[in-house]
């Protein structure tokens, strides 16, 4: 039976795994190469790595489950903590009404792929810069305005933090929203898009 849930906390999982081997995080020998929606996907081997991309994951299921959680980001982060990237996946679904449409795992599973031979293809229709050196990262997660915080919630003050600041959805006249993918089927819409300071940087068409 086909779980919305559970499909999208995987997509989340393989998409953050591909951030960070696009971008450079980690040494290209530190992935492997698994098959993903039919598909190669760079996966780290890295225990901490993996531990904290779960971990992450796992936290933020219950905020899927209840439909806040709207905006999940990757930043890239140099060695002192200032941020250069943010990759960002925009949620939009109605859980309800997917789990009831007909063939909805066989018409997800085709959108994925299609997303993931894009987010494969990053480097080449994406042209970012080479980031500097020792390059880090953090996963953070934005609720809609009515959702309850979770650090309201005592079992997920192991893993939540507030940000010093919101971090930004749309650049307004100060660097790019570069837009990467969009995933529009009945009851879910997925927007993967990346937000810079470069001001310098074109899509390639």
């Amino acid at each position: 039976m086909f779980d919305a849930v559970d499909t999208l906390c995987e997509f989340l999982q393989v998409w953050i795994h591909q951030v960070l081997y696009q971008r450079d995080i980690y040494p290209k020998d530190s992935f492997e190469l698994r098959n993903q929606y039919d598909v190669p996907a760079a996966m780290s081997i890295h225990p901490d790595v993996c531990q904290y991309i779960s971990r992450f994951v796992t936290s933020v299921r219950p905020m899927i489950e209840k439909e806040t959680c709207q905006l999940v980001s990757v930043v890239v982060l140099t060695s002192d903590n200032k941020v250069l990237e943010r990759h960002v996946c925009q949620l939009t679904y109605s859980l309800a009404t997917t789990d009831q449409q007909e063939n909805a795992q066989a018409t997800v599973f085709q959108y994925f792929r299609a997303t993931l031979l894009k987010l494969n293809s990053l480097s080449s229709s994406l042209p970012m810069p080479s980031l500097p050196l020792y390059p880090t990262f953090r996963l953070t997660m934005e609720l809609a305005q009515h959702a309850d915080h979770p650090l309201k919630q005592d079992k997920f003050c192991t893993y939540w933090m507030p940000e010093d600041q919101q971090p930004p959805t749309r650049i307004d006249g100060q660097g790019q929203l570069l837009p990467v993918k969009t995933i529009t089927i009945p009851s879910i819409k997925i927007n993967l898009f990346v937000t810079t300071d470069n001001q310098d940087l074109t899509i390639k068409k």
